[in-house]
């Protein structure tokens, strides 16, 4: 955006417009990114209309009738593309103005609602005050709504100023939803529920069955090409749409204000030619498939222009012309839902991840038409997520392999355990509030995606903060996420870690890595405690919302919620299989100082987890697929997937989901784990027969 900004007649004004949109987290992305192109492009300022490659559509209608047609096919984009940013907001809107009516109707006190409760009234709150300041009435009375501090009289009197007669009969949660989203035509919660839960079914349900056959590709039907896997979640998530509004500028795109596709222009050749001679071609390594059906109505042909006004609730392509005969546009864009088929030269495992996180299955095909992602691929890695609630997997299928005498020991001694690490962890974050308070800095211990000048976030990532730890373990590691203007700030930075390693007790620098952050060994937090302390310094940013440790401590706590019982059990045999590849020296990964070629902790724990909780069944699968295979032939088809972001990916600019095994394992690693669970086993076997002739 920033050439943008600087182009316009009062950058700072835009700017700081921008800012406000992104600094606080109180608007689905598709809110934010519809606020942004209309801050850079008031009443479209900066398009020729008169542009024969523009949507015939956009070209026919009123500035007003423009933003309506624009922002609706956003919100189709976006709600066809089971947009997690979207799911969010539609479940705090349903909970927290529910909530507010039992407090309303005095079927609850406020004082008796627990801290989630009250999170999400505040987050309700400032929903309906971004609504109500972006709305007509508060632009035109040039309002802005200030907080009141209570946050039950807020939602009060924001409930009387979006009331659509003056009066509060009316429903809440409706009433927003239609303010949002009632140019697309849904005007209540439950229609923007329907809406999606729709486009999803239906979408998985056609793509299984297409999955049956080889992929077809005919005269008619289009063609998108994408640059890279990293462009892959967005388009998932948001739906392709047009660069205008992900911020390019408007001369930025040969054909403005719609999403390029390639039609094919003949049914002769095979899969392969058909791409090649298509403008697409050049654009890969992944290319959509979109069948050319009753989804969509055409309003340009060639340089024929065919009647507009044709059924507009259908998707609207039409002829550019701008790289080729084959060029079209698709006005705004499309939802990640309306992709047939994704293609690729050859599979590559992220595309299938990636499609599994985003909800429903896409087939994808190789150039000769091949399924090489079929149903059950991804369906196996659904089941992997079992237990992500962040991914709608709000159950979690355990393993009946869950108590062995090793489990049961080490489940007595984890309550003790737990309680003394929260002891250390608060002693710590007390150490670490006292150093940012000397610099006029709050702390945070949470990512909530409010970006607020002036909030540090300190996040335990080691097992510390998921009770993962082995009993006694004294080790804490955390991320340390800062405002740019610290971080990008080397004498504030500086002075930061000085006033850190102060009050640690660590006068020095000697004890920090080559990148500046903390390696700190046996810190004395009290008289009679020490540990060891870990601090990476990393930018605050949005492009982090659900991280490994985020991912793992909520599939720990939907099995703590489904049982608590089974939950001992679960972390018993994280620790047992920590415990014992740790004695084998094969757990640390094959980077770092000590190189071992194992999973790493991390990687352990998402491997028990996503084999029902099991280090039995963990052992078991992992020995039937290594069976007879090199390393690299093991790689291919063996996965163990970090369902969560990697703090440093963005950092290291690697892919931000770590393939534990790809990524942490060498050869020599792999063969001596794979002695190593042999052996586990066969042990188990004993047990289980001598265990057997005892009962008998």
């Amino acid at each position: 955006m920033a050439n943008q900004i600087l182009r316009s007649e009062n950058p700072l004004e835009i700017l700081n417009k921008i800012e406000d949109v992104f600094i606080k987290n109180n608007l689905p992305i598709v809110g934010k990114i519809y606020s942004c192109f209309e801050i850079l492009h008031p009443d479209f300022q900066g398009f020729n209309f008169e542009n024969s490659m523009i949507s015939p559509v956009l070209k026919e209608s009123s500035i007003v009738r423009k933003k309506i047609i624009v922002f609706s096919d956003l919100i189709k984009c976006s709600f066809g593309s089971n947009n997690r940013s979207i799911n969010a907001y539609l479940k705090n809107i349903e909970y927290a103005s529910n909530l507010y009516e039992s407090l309303k109707l005095g079927q609850l006190e406020f004082d008796s609602l627990k801290e989630d409760e009250v999170k999400e009234l505040i987050v309700f709150c400032n929903h309906l005050r971004t609504l109500y300041n972006n709305s007509l009435k508060a632009k035109q009375k040039n309002e802005t709504f200030v907080s009141s501090g209570s946050v039950l009289n807020d939602i009060l009197e924001l409930s009387k100023k979006i009331s659509p007669d003056g009066t509060l009969d009316y429903h809440l949660a409706d009433r927003v939803i239609r303010m949002f989203c009632g140019f697309a035509g849904i005007d209540t919660l439950e229609q923007a529920k329907d809406y999606i839960q729709k486009k999803v079914i239906a979408a998985d349900a056609r793509n299984r069955n297409v999955s049956n056959l080889d992929m077809v590709l005919e005269q008619g039907d289009f063609v998108k090409g994408i640059g890279d896997i990293t462009y892959l979640k967005n388009i998932l998530q948001n739906g392709s749409v047009s660069k205008e509004y992900l911020g390019s500028s408007s001369d930025s795109d040969v054909t403005p204000l719609d999403t390029d596709v390639s039609m094919i222009l003949s049914s002769a050749g095979t899969i392969r030619e058909k791409m090649a001679a298509t403008s697409a071609s050049g654009y890969g390594p992944i290319w959509f498939v979109l069948k050319n059906d009753d989804r969509f109505v055409t309003t340009r042909a060639s340089h024929e222009v065919l009647d507009s006004k044709r059924d507009m609730s259908k998707i609207e392509v039409f002829y550019t012309g701008g790289l080729g005969y084959d060029h079209y546009g698709i006005r705004t864009g499309f939802a990640s839902s309306e992709i047939n088929y994704i293609v690729l030269d050859s599979y590559d495992p992220r595309v299938g991840l990636e499609i599994a996180m985003n909800g429903f299955y896409i087939p994808v095909v190789n150039k000769e038409g091949k399924i090489i992602f079929a149903p059950k691929d991804y369906d196996l890695l659904r089941s992997q997520m079992s237990g992500l609630s962040y991914f709608g997997e709000e159950n979690y299928s355990f393993s009946e392999n869950l108590i062995t005498k090793e489990t049961e020991s080490l489940a007595l001694q984890m309550e003790y355990s737990n309680y003394e690490v929260q002891v250390k962890r608060q002693k710590i974050n007390n150490i670490i509030k006292k150093s940012l308070l000397e610099l006029g800095l709050q702390l945070k211990t949470n990512i909530d995606g409010d970006l607020t000048e002036g909030i540090v976030e300190l996040i335990d990532t080691g097992s510390t903060g998921r009770g993962t730890n082995m009993p006694g373990d004294g080790d804490f590691d955390f991320i340390m996420r800062l405002d740019k203007t610290i971080f990008s700030n080397s004498s504030r930075l500086n002075h930061l870690k000085q006033i850190l390693l102060k009050n640690f007790g660590k006068e020095s620098f000697a004890e920090l890595t080559k990148s500046g952050d903390f390696r700190l060994k046996s810190v004395q937090i009290d008289a009679e405690t020490s540990v060891d302390i870990d601090i990476t310094f990393v930018e605050k940013t949005d492009q982090v919302v659900y991280s490994t440790d985020m991912a793992l401590k909520d599939r720990l706590a939907t099995i703590q919620r489904i049982d608590s019982e089974k939950y001992k059990y679960v972390i018993a045999n994280i620790l047992l299989a920590k415990q014992l590849l740790k004695k084998a020296e094969v757990y640390k990964s094959s980077h770092g100082e000590l190189s071992q070629g194992g999973l790493g902790g991390v990687g352990i724990e998402n491997w028990i987890l996503q084999n029902g909780g099991s280090f039995i069944d963990a052992a078991k699968n992992f020995i039937e697929v290594a069976d007879g295979k090199s390393f690299s032939e093991f790689q291919s088809c063996y996965q163990i997937w970090d369902f969560g972001d990697n703090h440093l990916a963005e950092r290291k600019g690697q892919y931000s989901h770590n393939n534990f095994v790809a990524d942490n394992m060498n050869e020599i690693g792999y063969h001596k784990m794979v002695q190593v669970l042999k052996e586990y086993l066969k042990t188990m076997e004993i047990v289980q027969i001598e265990t057997e002739e005892i009962k008998r």
